[in-house]
């Protein structure tokens, strides 16, 4: 194998691998912030639920005038929420956390977050 043959396969193989990481490294970038989707309550039926960003990026995309639907009672009625990040709680809620002698707290079960 010559030279000038040996130089391509080398700048291939640079450029593939370039390629790749970064790739990579873009899905984690983007995955770090919400690693388990978005979060849901459904303002009819108090359905809480989660869907990826790629999910609520088809849905609003086909549909931009409405709200993303809710899996229970498939109505259109559901907003944003946050999640508790304490195992024992972990329920969804619309609105901030609150402060409690001090201390940032979850508005649902009042105790404070790590």
């Amino acid at each position: 194998m010559n030279d000038t043959v040996k130089a391509i396969l080398a700048i291939v193989a640079i450029v593939a691998a370039v390629f790749f990481m970064k790739s990579s490294s873009d899905d984690q970038a983007q995955s770090q912030d919400f690693p388990d989707g978005t979060y849901w309550i459904c303002l009819e039926c108090k359905h809480e639920f989660n869907m990826s960003r790629d999910d609520v990026a088809d849905w609003n995309t086909a549909h931009p005038d409405t709200t993303v639907p809710c899996p229970e009672c498939e109505q259109n009625r559901s907003v944003r929420a946050t999640k508790c990040p304490l195992p024992a709680c972990g329920k969804h809620f619309t609105g901030n956390m609150v402060e409690i002698d001090g201390k940032v707290c979850c508005p649902i079960c009042k105790q404070p977050l790590p």
